[in-house]
């Protein structure tokens, strides 16, 4: 008798992991979204899902002027999260620089800091993350990075 209570015991485990499993794997499937990035006004990549080797955006030196923006706009963020842009250094140890949370309109990076962003550095990878607002559900939530772009100085 007791042998069958705990194989019922386990089997209702096995459910409620699997349908906690679903639905947490539903909620980072909503967190994802795609970006448009732009610099100097001009977009450089519409819609663009995570991909590190096809989101690459080559800025020239000379263009890193103080009033230029480059600027990470989601396509379709969710609202019920709370989204951080992050900058990271390429190929160092230590590679967080800044982050930024977006907030309805679109993350604004002005080129006197990307200047100081780039300073020594020839490429910068931008990442973001997105977490539930919802505490109970952030609690259980794993965050992942999601690469937006790499910015290249040529």
């Amino acid at each position: 008798m007791q042998l069958a209570n705990s194989t019922a015991h386990h089997n209702g485990m096995n459910k409620y992991f699997l349908i906690l499993l679903f639905t947490l794997g539903t909620f980072m499937a909503q967190a994802q979204t795609g970006w448009t990035v732009s610099y100097q006004k001009k977009a450089l990549l519409k819609n663009a899902a995570e991909d590190k080797t096809k989101n690459v955006v080559n800025i020239k030196t000379s263009t890193l002027k103080s009033t230029d923006l480059l600027q990470l706009q989601p396509v379709d963020a969710d609202t019920a999260y709370t989204i951080t842009v992050e900058a990271e250094a390429v190929n160092e140890e230590f590679t967080g620089l800044k982050s930024w949370e977006y907030k309805g309109k679109a993350v604004s990076i002005s080129g006197a800091e990307l200047k100081t962003l780039f300073t020594g550095r020839k490429k910068l990878a931008f990442y973001y993350t997105a977490i539930p607002k919802d505490p109970n559900l952030a609690a259980v939530v794993r965050v992942r990075k999601v690469h937006i772009c790499t910015v290249s100085l040529k």
